[in-house]
Protein backbone atom coordinates (compact mmCIF):
# COMPACT_ATOMS: atom_id res chain seq x y z
CA UNK A 1 0.00 0.00 0.00
CA UNK A 2 1.36 3.41 -1.01
CA UNK A 3 2.13 5.73 1.86
CA UNK A 4 0.17 8.98 2.01
CA UNK A 5 1.87 11.79 0.15
CA UNK A 6 2.04 15.56 0.55
CA UNK A 7 2.05 15.89 -3.25
CA UNK A 8 -0.56 17.92 -5.10
CA UNK A 9 -0.89 18.11 -8.86
CA UNK A 10 1.75 20.87 -8.82
CA UNK A 11 4.38 18.64 -7.21
CA UNK A 12 3.51 15.37 -8.95
CA UNK A 13 5.35 14.47 -12.15
CA UNK A 14 3.12 14.31 -15.23
CA UNK A 15 2.09 10.81 -16.34
CA UNK A 16 4.95 9.06 -18.07
CA UNK A 17 7.58 11.52 -16.77
CA UNK A 18 10.98 9.83 -16.88
CA UNK A 19 13.28 9.38 -13.93
CA UNK A 20 16.07 11.93 -13.97
CA UNK A 21 19.35 11.08 -15.59
CA UNK A 22 22.20 12.31 -13.41
CA UNK A 23 23.95 15.28 -15.01
CA UNK A 24 27.65 15.50 -15.89
CA UNK A 25 28.48 16.81 -12.40
CA UNK A 26 26.79 13.91 -10.57
CA UNK A 27 28.67 12.44 -7.62
CA UNK A 28 28.00 10.35 -4.50
CA UNK A 29 28.35 13.23 -2.01
CA UNK A 30 25.98 16.17 -1.51
CA UNK A 31 28.73 18.64 -2.40
CA UNK A 32 31.88 17.93 -4.28
CA UNK A 33 34.20 19.49 -3.52
CA UNK A 34 32.89 20.05 0.03
CA UNK A 35 31.14 23.41 0.45
CA UNK A 36 31.81 24.76 3.96
CA UNK A 37 29.13 27.46 3.74
CA UNK A 38 26.20 25.10 3.11
CA UNK A 39 23.28 25.97 5.42
CA UNK A 40 22.07 22.39 5.21
CA UNK A 41 25.11 20.21 5.72
CA UNK A 42 28.21 22.20 6.69
CA UNK A 43 29.18 20.73 10.08
CA UNK A 44 30.40 24.03 11.52
CA UNK A 45 27.95 26.51 9.97
CA UNK A 46 26.94 28.62 13.01
CA UNK A 47 23.25 28.88 12.07
CA UNK A 48 23.02 25.81 9.83
CA UNK A 49 21.11 22.58 10.16
CA UNK A 50 24.28 20.46 10.10
CA UNK A 51 22.59 17.58 8.30
CA UNK A 52 24.57 14.36 8.07
CA UNK A 53 23.85 13.24 4.52
CA UNK A 54 24.36 9.88 2.78
CA UNK A 55 23.45 8.97 -0.79
CA UNK A 56 21.48 5.71 -0.48
CA UNK A 57 20.57 5.06 -4.11
CA UNK A 58 20.85 6.58 -7.57
CA UNK A 59 17.85 8.88 -6.96
CA UNK A 60 17.69 9.11 -3.17
CA UNK A 61 19.53 10.15 -0.06
CA UNK A 62 19.08 10.08 3.69
CA UNK A 63 19.82 13.06 5.92
CA UNK A 64 19.97 13.00 9.71
CA UNK A 65 19.17 16.05 11.84
CA UNK A 66 19.38 16.21 15.62
CA UNK A 67 16.93 18.84 16.84
CA UNK A 68 18.57 21.15 19.37
CA UNK A 69 17.48 24.18 21.42
CA UNK A 70 18.34 26.59 18.55
CA UNK A 71 15.59 24.96 16.46
CA UNK A 72 12.83 25.19 19.07
CA UNK A 73 9.45 26.78 18.35
CA UNK A 74 6.92 26.13 21.09
CA UNK A 75 8.61 24.99 24.32
CA UNK A 76 10.19 21.60 23.81
CA UNK A 77 9.14 21.23 20.15
CA UNK A 78 10.95 21.89 16.85
CA UNK A 79 9.88 24.98 14.89
CA UNK A 80 7.84 24.08 11.78
CA UNK A 81 9.99 26.36 9.63
CA UNK A 82 13.10 24.44 10.68
CA UNK A 83 11.41 21.17 9.71
CA UNK A 84 10.41 22.62 6.31
CA UNK A 85 13.95 23.89 5.80
CA UNK A 86 15.34 20.45 6.66
CA UNK A 87 13.23 18.58 4.09
CA UNK A 88 13.91 21.31 1.51
CA UNK A 89 17.67 21.06 2.15
CA UNK A 90 17.59 17.26 1.92
CA UNK A 91 15.81 17.41 -1.44
CA UNK A 92 18.08 20.23 -2.64
CA UNK A 93 21.19 18.27 -1.68
CA UNK A 94 19.84 15.31 -3.61
CA UNK A 95 19.44 17.50 -6.70
CA UNK A 96 23.03 18.77 -6.31
CA UNK A 97 24.32 15.21 -5.95
CA UNK A 98 22.54 14.38 -9.22
CA UNK A 99 24.61 17.11 -10.86
CA UNK A 100 21.59 19.42 -11.16
CA UNK A 101 21.69 23.10 -10.19
CA UNK A 102 18.15 23.75 -9.03
CA UNK A 103 16.02 26.12 -7.03
CA UNK A 104 12.91 25.25 -5.07
CA UNK A 105 9.84 26.39 -6.98
CA UNK A 106 7.24 24.83 -4.66
CA UNK A 107 7.42 22.95 -1.37
CA UNK A 108 4.31 21.32 0.11
CA UNK A 109 4.69 20.14 3.69
CA UNK A 110 2.42 18.08 5.93
CA UNK A 111 3.28 18.12 9.62
CA UNK A 112 2.16 14.73 10.90
CA UNK A 113 3.58 14.64 14.44
CA UNK A 114 5.41 17.05 16.76
CA UNK A 115 9.19 16.71 16.83
CA UNK A 116 10.61 17.14 20.33
CA UNK A 117 13.85 18.98 21.06
CA UNK A 118 16.60 16.37 21.34
CA UNK A 119 14.96 14.05 18.80
CA UNK A 120 16.79 12.57 15.85
CA UNK A 121 15.00 13.18 12.57
CA UNK A 122 15.88 10.86 9.66
CA UNK A 123 14.85 12.32 6.29
CA UNK A 124 14.56 10.23 3.13
CA UNK A 125 14.47 12.29 -0.09
CA UNK A 126 13.64 10.74 -3.47
CA UNK A 127 13.57 12.28 -6.94
CA UNK A 128 10.32 11.05 -8.53
CA UNK A 129 10.54 12.37 -12.09
CA UNK A 130 11.44 15.09 -14.56
CA UNK A 131 9.70 17.14 -17.22
CA UNK A 132 11.96 19.52 -19.11
CA UNK A 133 13.74 21.72 -16.55
CA UNK A 134 11.36 20.60 -13.78
CA UNK A 135 12.42 17.99 -11.24
CA UNK A 136 9.94 16.46 -8.80
CA UNK A 137 10.76 14.99 -5.39
CA UNK A 138 9.24 13.72 -2.18
CA UNK A 139 10.65 13.45 1.33
CA UNK A 140 9.58 11.86 4.58
CA UNK A 141 11.07 12.75 7.96
CA UNK A 142 10.96 9.97 10.53
CA UNK A 143 11.44 10.14 14.28
CA UNK A 144 14.43 8.18 15.56
CA UNK A 145 15.20 6.00 12.56
CA UNK A 146 14.21 5.46 8.95
CA UNK A 147 11.41 3.06 9.84
CA UNK A 148 10.28 5.21 12.79
CA UNK A 149 7.04 7.19 12.91
CA UNK A 150 6.61 9.80 10.17
CA UNK A 151 6.74 13.35 11.52
CA UNK A 152 6.81 15.33 8.25
CA UNK A 153 5.89 14.58 4.63
CA UNK A 154 6.90 16.86 1.80
CA UNK A 155 6.61 17.07 -1.96
CA UNK A 156 8.50 19.54 -4.07
CA UNK A 157 8.98 20.97 -7.51
CA UNK A 158 12.49 22.17 -8.32
CA UNK A 159 13.52 24.02 -11.47
CA UNK A 160 16.92 23.53 -13.04
CA UNK A 161 18.77 26.83 -13.31
CA UNK A 162 20.76 28.04 -16.29
CA UNK A 163 24.49 28.13 -15.49
CA UNK A 164 24.46 31.95 -15.26
CA UNK A 165 21.95 31.84 -12.37
CA UNK A 166 24.01 29.71 -9.97
CA UNK A 167 25.92 32.53 -8.28
CA UNK A 168 29.47 32.27 -7.04
CA UNK A 169 29.03 29.33 -4.65
CA UNK A 170 30.35 25.83 -4.94
CA UNK A 171 29.62 23.73 -7.98
CA UNK A 172 27.88 20.41 -7.55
Amino acid sequence: MRQASAASSRTTPPPGAPAPIPGPGAHPAPHYPPYTECFGCAPRHPAGLRLDVTRTGPLELVAVLIIDDRQQGAPGVAHGGVLAAAVDEAIGLLMWSLGRRCATARLETDYVAPVPVGATLVIRAVCTGTAGRKLYAEATAHLGELDGPVAVRAAALYVELPAADTGSGSTP
